[in-house]
């Protein structure tokens, strides 16, 4: 019994992340007067990688962040689920 209320657990555990992003072009900050702010919604229960390509925000588990990722990519975070525990590294 004790195994399947871990195991409800670790399947209720998530981590959802909206972010914003914009052209480079601004120097880091955010321009106000941008019309191309990219929103992204990522939801995940799973171990892997949130990097950013160009305007975008995505979510890669290890598999596809080692065949996927090209040098371009900016690794944001780490995120590691663990038995019902979430930690997240930032890079």
């Amino acid at each position: 019994m004790n195994a399947q209320i871990e195991n409800n657990k670790q399947e209720s555990l998530f981590l959802q992340i909206k972010s914003k992003t914009w052209d480079r072009d601004s120097h880091g900050l955010f321009d106000y007067e941008n019309t191309s702010v990219k929103f992204n919604d990522i939801t995940t229960a799973k171990t892997g990688f949130i990097i950013r390509r160009k305007h975008e925000v995505k979510f890669f588990d290890d598999y596809e962040y080692e065949n996927d990722c090209n040098s371009d990519d900016k690794e944001l975070l780490k995120i590691q689920f663990n038995n019902s525990t979430l930690f997240i590294m930032i890079r």
